[in-house]
């Protein structure tokens, strides 16, 4: 209370429970389940605590605490960085009159709705001052002493459309540059699934004032490789769909080699979620839990890079376990292999570059095609430099063909392929006129011959 920050933190005196002890000031509940307050026993106060309690949260009410963490900001493009990611920046600010949270029968939250734990987080998450602050941070970043290098602002934020929407703001009035969509961490793989997130995305973000993020795996969800039941095929397919959609993306750590989920138990865990969590849950029911897609040990998508198949040289005292699979899921091992799922992101990353319609282009389905269960085609098309390819993926077990005439009357090739099958033997592409195969789990892009 004496060294002069004393209100650098959101400290609350107790309320007396009808025993006569001091609880809580309210009800806030941090983002992972208990309450959010933490008894401070040298200052006899309670501290809030938006998601772990040895993470207390800054009070960006005090004018001197914004000042600081803009001028850590200002630090660090001093320094050149090209942007910022903005952990949970949707818990920023919080309501000043420390009313209770409503009352909600929602048992835990999703990547579009905030409440969970019994809770609606109406005065913890999504605060008006919060978006408010959202234009000043972008007004402080694009007025930067260095007014010649282009900066971005990502924010992790949770909520529906229009809630992310918000935080990105208006053309006249902008707040950050991009928001995740954490949507796609919970994906389908059917041709039906991406073809609906492509049509609401399109809805609510439409070009050319809003990006999409394109966010397959981060870490706190389990691996795409788990999500795709370890086929190398569909992770391939989901590398496509990630460089060749409308949209900025974002790779997680190993991806691109397509690195599995680890194997760490609830109790061994080091996430402090895990440790939380392990105390009151048996491992039985973990296990359960596993096999139906939930996972509370946070450890497990966080293993170490495989970048080599004698790992204990390359990671002398690693900090978690390094998968069982790194002797044939590793960086060096996929470097001299054309078909690995490393070379494909590197070819991706490449092409996207080199293609106007990839990175900037607008996107459109043709009804025709998508109503094969498992074909989903979508044309990327650049009007400035009249850039134009279509993606064309088959999601099902078995090999399909359409006719592509209404795509385009011109004849197409592929340019690029997720399945050699799909190329002829001597590595050329092949001239497709009209039909157009697919081999399972596989995706091409096509473009025009005449071009």
């Amino acid at each position: 209370r004496q060294s002069g920050k004393d209100d650098w933190y959101i400290w609350q005196d107790g309320k007396k429970t009808c025993t006569g002890a001091l609880g809580p000031p309210n009800n806030w509940r941090s983002m992972v389940g208990p309450n959010g307050w933490v008894w401070h026993q040298e200052r006899q106060q309670y501290y809030f605590s938006s998601f772990l309690s040895f993470q207390p949260d800054l009070n960006y009410r005090n004018p001197e605490v914004k000042k600081a963490m803009l001028n850590v900001v200002k630090f660090w493009m001093d320094k050149g960085v090209d942007g910022f990611r903005l952990d949970i920046f949707n818990a920023i600010f919080k309501d000043s009159s420390f009313n209770d949270n409503p009352f909600t029968w929602r048992i835990a939250p999703s990547h579009e709705v905030e409440d969970g734990f019994f809770q609606s987080k109406v005065h913890t998450l999504n605060h008006p001052d919060t978006l408010k602050f959202a234009r000043e941070l972008r007004h402080f970043v694009d007025n930067a002493a260095d007014h010649q290098k282009e900066r971005f602002l990502v924010g992790e934020v949770i909520g529906r459309p229009d809630i992310l929407k918000s935080y990105i703001g208006q053309p006249h009035d902008p707040g950050l540059n991009l928001v995740f969509m954490f949507e796609t961490l919970d994906f389908t793989f059917t041709a039906s699934y991406f073809e609906s997130l492509i049509l609401k995305w399109e809805k609510h973000f439409p070009e050319p004032d809003y990006q999409p993020v394109l966010v397959f795996s981060n870490h706190d969800i389990r691996r795409t490789m788990y999500r795709v039941s370890n086929s190398v095929p569909k992770a391939k397919v989901i590398a496509l769909l990630q460089m060749t959609l409308r949209g900025v993306p974002c790779i997680y750590y190993g991806d691109e080699i397509g690195m599995t989920e680890g194997s760490i138990p609830l109790r061994e865990g080091e996430d402090p979620v895990a440790k939380i969590f392990s105390r009151f849950i048996p491992q039985m029911v973990y296990d359960s839990w596993l096999l139906a897609g939930v996972s509370m040990n946070r450890d497990n998508c966080r293993t170490p890079m495989q970048w080599h198949e004698d790992h204990e040289e390359h990671w002398k005292s690693p900090w978690l376990p390094v998968n069982p699979d790194v002797k044939h899921v590793n960086v060096n091992s996929q470097k001299g292999d054309p078909e690995s799922i490393l070379h494909l992101y590197k070819r991706l990353l490449k092409f996207r570059k080199s293609e106007p319609a990839l990175y900037r282009g607008a996107i459109k389905l043709p009804e025709s095609i998508n109503t094969s269960r498992n074909i989903l085609c979508y044309e990327r098309y650049d009007t400035k430099t009249k850039n134009r390819r279509f993606v064309c993926i088959n999601f099902g077990s078995r090999k399909l063909s359409f006719d592509s005439s209404s795509l385009t009357s011109e004849n197409l090739e592929i340019a690029l392929s997720t399945d050699r099958r799909n190329r002829l033997v001597d590595d050329e592409t092949r001239l497709l006129g009209h039909q157009v195969e697919l081999f399972e789990f596989s995706g091409v892009v096509l473009r025009e011959v005449s071009e």
